[in-house]
């Protein structure tokens, strides 16, 4: 059965999808890029943002970093909301996939 949607709980699932939504939008593959001087990610291979195209960029360690971050920014909602109920989890984890997925404010409309 599924969990029953609480109308005295509403904030804290809006908070859990903002928060989850905030988290995904950490663009490390840019930000870690940018702390070891290399280029411009967005305009080395593919223009995107994450650890494929940070590994196009010959630095492995960054790419590994990259991977790791992105990984850990979709872990880390899901798990700090783990002593709540499963709609915490269930909303948390969509808001830093769609986040994730759009990066609009990084001048392209497709995901890191």
């Amino acid at each position: 059965m599924p969990p029953v949607l609480d109308p005295s709980l509403l904030p804290a699932y809006v908070g859990a999808l903002a928060f989850g939504y905030l988290c995904g939008s950490i663009p490390f593959g840019l930000l870690l890029t940018r702390l070891a001087g290399t280029a411009d990610i967005r305009a080395i291979g593919s223009g995107n943002i994450g650890a494929t195209n940070v590994l196009r960029t010959g630095h492995k360690a960054l790419a590994a970093a990259t991977l790791i971050g992105d990984a850990l920014k979709g872990t880390f909602p899901v798990l700090l909301r783990q002593g709540r109920c499963h709609l915490y989890r269930r909303l948390a984890g969509p808001g830093m996939a769609d986040r994730h997925r759009v990066r609009a404010d990084l001048g392209r409309g497709r995901g890191a």
